[in-house]
């Protein structure tokens, strides 16, 4: 079951659309979690117009993200 993203290339519309999405997985395997990543770090380089440089720096505020939500859902520090 897939649920479609948005065009909207905000990080925080790519996260409420991911986090819907994952209510649906009862603990996010590691193929989501890297799916999830991928995506916001995506949404963040779009938004700055994917100059060069970044792409570290985008990949690890894309993580930090991705733990918020699952630890916020109660998936992550069991």
């Amino acid at each position: 079951m897939s649920t479609p993203l948005s065009d909207d290339p905000q990080p925080s519309t790519v996260l409420a659309n991911l986090a819907a999405a994952h209510k649906a997985w009862s603990r996010p395997d590691a193929q989501h979690k890297r799916m999830m990543i991928e995506q916001i770090a995506y949404a963040m380089a779009m938004r700055r117009g994917f100059a060069p440089g970044k792409e570290l720096q985008d990949w690890l505020a894309a993580e930090a993200e991705v733990e918020d939500i699952l630890k916020g859902e109660g998936f992550c520090g069991d």
